[in-house]
């Protein structure tokens, strides 16, 4: 995010208000109201880069400005900052990379923006995505999403994009997607196809899924019946 405001006006940096909301989150103060109390506290002050005896830390306006000047761009650059770490931590090429695709819901409490009611859920929320790697447990990528996002929206895109950056950086590499039913949609199965990656996406439970794997339930019933043992079972269509 580039800095354009006026310097001789300028008292705050832009790392010393990132470091006041992380730090500020980390102790259980999320809400940007808190700083009108933590700028003042001196662990804050010494955490965010001020001394003691240097003003206070940014107000609540002032983190609230700064917030609502971070654009596409800018979310975009914070994207690669996070792959380019991803792709940083490996010693050596690796020979595969299983990425796992999952959102998972984010609460929310009062009129944030693009907060929508979720029906599955039951509760206002944002809908984050998350692109971690199974081989090292790293994040890949982050997407936030609108409250009532399909989980698969633009992660075709996001995909496609994550792909290409990683065939770049090693060439060869084997890579496998993971995702559950969420991610069962026809754009998921086009671009994997067209990527060439191979894919484990799991499919909700329907009347023709339901009519093909019914003697496969009937044998494992049967067999947890006969041995008190658990049973996973496996065959295709």
């Amino acid at each position: 995010m580039a800095d354009l405001r006026y310097r001789p006006s300028v008292m705050h940096s832009l790392v010393e208000m990132v470091r006041m909301r992380v730090f500020g989150i980390l102790a259980g103060y999320p809400d940007q109201n808190d700083h009108d109390t933590l700028r003042s506290d001196p662990v804050f002050k010494l955490v965010a880069g001020r001394s003691l005896d240097e003003d206070d830390l940014a107000s609540q306006p002032t983190l609230s400005r700064f917030e609502n000047a971070i654009d596409v761009k800018s979310l975009l650059r914070l994207r690669d900052v996070f792959l380019d770490q991803f792709i940083a931590s490996f010693d050596k090429p690796p020979t595969r990379i299983t990425l796992d695709i999952d959102p998972f819901d984010d609460p929310t409490h009062g009129g944030q923006q693009l907060t929508f009611f979720h029906g599955y859920y039951r509760q206002h929320q944002y809908l984050p995505r998350l692109i971690t790697c199974a081989e090292n447990d790293l994040m890949v990528m982050l997407c936030l999403l609108f409250g009532t996002a399909h989980a698969a929206l633009g992660a075709d895109d996001d995909l496609e994009y994550l792909v290409s950056r990683l065939r770049e950086a090693f060439p060869g590499v084997r890579i496998v997607l993971r995702a559950d039913s969420g991610f069962g949609v026809p754009a998921m199965y086009t671009i994997c196809e067209k990527l060439e990656i191979d894919y484990t996406i799991g499919i909700g439970m329907n009347p023709t899924l339901k009519k093909w794997s019914e003697a496969l339930l009937e044998h494992c019933v049967e067999q947890f019946e006969a041995t008190c043992q658990p049973q996973r079972k496996f065959c295709a269509f």
